[in-house]
């Protein structure tokens, strides 16, 4: 073979091997994406973002609906089913989904009711960053649905319309709703939460008409979130009647079950009180009944010889007296005391413990802060909601729809520790971790973290979500100071001021 021949053999094996090469290279990255997807790579996925979903339903052919997590957001988006068990997943469908409604995505069928079904939403428009806020998808069985699902998924309730609502998931896991629409008929129902304008106020273990003594006035929303045995979650809402009208026995109401142990003890205390009081009342009484009779010649008293005994025993009694008087005088002053500290610890100050890594460095897990309450309560004696500084760290109350299993203050009440970045009015940009406010006073916007008190301590997050939001008169811009580990408003939108409950010391 001659020379020219050997170098046209060497080139051809040296293609033949660069194209291997490539080729490893290029299913190697596909393998990589699909098995973040931890589906079979007959689907061939190479979107950046996935959310995955696993749930048992019943054998049937059914109509797939996607809506993503954010009201205004449009994107496209693909969904994928995948027997558990399988090694192949079948490609549903891909549509452009948004977050105002439920877009048909396509149909799948269950083969078989003993096995768990994986199901993934895959799109390049979404980040698979941390976010209490995740996508979802919706089974309507195409024989016998329970619903069509458009802006909600309506169902109906005891003769009222209810919406099906997607059941939480853990935000700390590529999570993806998933609700099966079930006939509340066929369900039992587990508890009913009541909410006024999206804040919890009382729950009870079956459906009732909404107690109006919890609302205040004609313009607040109510609803109530009916949870069944199948953890279908219904909502119905509802408005204020227009011949509602407050009184104040309903204020007297909502005190005490707003602060019922408080208001309980504050009773106690006041009712014994009245007891020692007219304990007291009775003895003066008498003494003084004894006075009069004596000067106007009713009683007589005839001491005669006084001994030593005569002297012990008038001393003993007036000993005695003294003893009673200081006793309920003693009462009184805890009395007060213990009134005076429910009153402080409910209306002035409060001793939280952070609980979470969100506000780190500035707040450690575990510290310990006083909460100042004062500014909230003059601002609600005063008839309106208290608005905070740019820059002040609150404690908020959590409402219906936010989650925060990263860092909270109090598990079981759901409160959390935030720092306010943008104030009512304000226009939000965050891109690349960057926040940017706009307003009156600065037309073209500046960053409040440059220069802050907070940004030794802080941590950025460059990788966090994109948002462009101008608040209301009513609400404010919250985040952590630890971004990385922190859901807040970059995530769940603004929060309303109404929800602070007093501001950190």
């Amino acid at each position: 073979m001659g020379s020219r021949s050997i170098a046209v053999v060497l080139a051809g094996m040296t293609i033949i091997v660069l194209l291997g090469l490539l080729h490893v290279s290029s299913a190697n990255a596909i393998t990589v994406n699909t098995s973040q997807l931890n589906l079979g790579t007959d689907c061939n996925i190479i979107q950046t973002a996935s959310f995955t979903g696993e749930l048992s339903v019943p054998q049937d052919t059914y109509n797939v609906y996607a809506r993503l997590p954010s009201r205004g957001q449009t994107t496209t988006v693909q969904v994928y089913g995948e027997e558990d068990g399988s090694d192949k997943c079948q490609s549903i469908g891909s549509i452009t989904a948004n977050g105002d409604a439920w877009t048909l995505v396509g149909t799948w069928s269950q083969p078989d009711s003993d096995f768990q079904t994986i199901f993934d939403l895959a799109s390049n428009g979404l980040s698979n960053e941390l976010d209490a806020n995740r996508p979802s998808i919706m089974l309507v069985s195409k024989t016998s649905p329970t619903c069509v699902p458009t802006t909600d998924c309506d169902v109906m309730v005891n003769g009222e319309v209810g919406a099906v609502q997607p059941i939480g998931t853990l935000p700390n896991e590529d999570s993806l709703h998933i609700v099966r629409p079930i006939d509340p008929s066929t369900d039992k129902i587990v508890s009913v939460t009541y909410y006024v304008d999206d804040e919890p106020v009382y729950t009870t273990p079956t459906l009732q008409p909404f107690d109006l003594r919890y609302v205040t006035d004609q313009d607040q929303s109510l609803s109530r979130v009916i949870l069944y045995q199948s953890s279908q979650r219904v909502v119905l809402t509802e408005s204020v009647p227009d011949t509602f009208q407050d009184n104040f026995w309903n204020f007297l109401f909502r005190i005490f079950e707003s602060n019922p142990k408080i208001i309980l003890t504050i009773l106690v205390v006041i009712g014994t009180s009245i007891l020692g009081a007219i304990a007291l009342g009775i003895i003066h009484t008498i003494q003084k009944r004894r006075i009069w009779r004596l000067d106007h010649g009713f009683l007589t008293e005839n001491y005669g010889l006084i001994t030593d005994a005569d002297r012990r025993k008038a001393f003993l009694r007036e000993h005695k007296l003294s003893i009673i008087k200081r006793c309920v005088q003693g009462f009184f002053g805890v009395a007060g005391l213990i009134v005076a500290i429910l009153l402080i610890n409910t209306y002035i100050i409060q001793l939280y413990k952070v609980d979470g890594h969100s506000m780190e460095s500035t707040y450690h897990n575990g510290s310990e802060q006083l909460i100042n309450i004062v500014p909230v309560t003059l601002a609600h004696l005063a008839g309106h909601d208290y608005t905070p500084t740019r820059g002040q760290v609150v404690i908020i109350r959590q409402v219906f729809g936010i989650t925060d299993d990263i860092q909270s203050v109090d598990k079981e009440n759901q409160y959390l520790i935030k720092r306010v970045i943008g104030l009512p009015g304000d226009r939000v940009v965050v891109h690349s971790g960057i926040i940017t406010i706009y307003n009156a006073q600065y037309p073209n916007g500046f960053n409040p973290d440059a220069g802050s008190s907070w940004q030794k301590t802080g941590h950025a997050d460059p990788n966090g979500p994109d948002v462009d939001v101008t608040l209301a008169k009513d609400e404010i811009f919250i985040c952590g100071d630890n971004r990385p580990e922190s859901i807040d408003s970059r995530f769940n939108g603004p929060i309303l001021t109404k929800q602070i409950i007093g501001l950190v010391i």
